[in-house]
């Protein structure tokens, strides 16, 4: 008998309501993280080289099948997806909505029915850019989301990243 892994539940965000970037991530089956212009991400690099450990948490501890909830705000996900490639430096994504997001891993999103507002500040009261998900409650929507019909998306065909632009 073998044990299947245990993925692990991460909160990306959608970005400021002004200037959501979830278009985005849907259209090309992504989840991006910022800052970019540091360049792409290596282990001898410097956490203080993107603002603090985001990126090499993204970078290093995520694994393909991991469970990413795209955050709205501090009670809400729009959307459930799952990592499906290792860690990517796509510059194409150099100015997002003015943000710089080349941090990339290819994501199969799964929109949610409705917008799922868990009641209560379930990611902090000033959540972070990404992170890990520790509340049982979030992991358990999670799984039972995972294992409840549709699942053909869990294995679609990912959409084509749009073209690097010419130096």
């Amino acid at each position: 008998m073998t044990m299947e892994r245990t993925r692990n539940v991460w909160q990306i965000s959608v970005g400021p309501t002004s200037r959501s970037y979830v278009g985005l991530f849907l259209k090309y089956g992504v989840g991006l993280i910022g800052p970019g212009d540091a360049g792409e991400w290596k282990p001898e690099r410097n956490d203080n080289e993107f603002d603090g450990g985001f990126v090499r948490r993204f970078a290093s501890e995520v694994e393909i099948g991991d469970v990413f909830l795209l955050r709205v705000g501090i009670s809400k996900i729009c959307r459930l997806g799952l990592a499906a490639s290792d860690y990517q430096y796509l510059s194409q994504f150099d100015d997002v909505n003015g943000w710089d997001l080349q941090h990339a891993r290819r994501v199969r999103w799964c929109k949610l029915p409705q917008e799922y507002d868990f009641g209560k500040p379930i990611f902090g009261a000033n959540p972070t850019r990404f992170s890990r998900i520790w509340n049982e409650e979030v992991i358990l929507f999670a799984n039972n989301f995972l294992n409840s019909p549709p699942t053909h998306w869990q294995t679609a065909p990912l959409p084509e990243l749009p073209t690097e632009e010419p130096m």
